[in-house]
């Protein structure tokens, strides 16, 4: 199940009005979500990062901050610094 067709199960009055824009959108982090999960996978089958904390390395390899905190937002860096603006 895609995260449209979640959404539309659990919201369908909210999703019914959504503009072909932010379907778009939704299904756009559906692929950045799970690009970051098999990078998750990478890190924690590889020693390649060298020690580097999850967060640096999710970074480095391109994602954003709100990307990284919708995933989990459970992984960070320093206090505050993973935490989008919109919170």
């Amino acid at each position: 199940m895609n995260l449209l067709e979640a959404l539309r199960e659990k919201y369908p009055e909210a999703t019914s009005s959504m503009t072909e824009e932010q379907k778009t959108q939704a299904l756009r982090l559906q692929d950045r979500l799970q690009a970051i999960d098999q990078k998750v996978k990478e890190y924690r089958e590889s020693p390649e990062h060298d020690g580097q904390p999850l967060y640096s390395w999710l970074k480095a390899s391109g994602f954003a901050d709100d990307e990284i905190w919708i995933y989990s937002p459970h992984i960070g860096g320093e206090v505050g610094v993973d935490e989008p603006d919109w919170v």
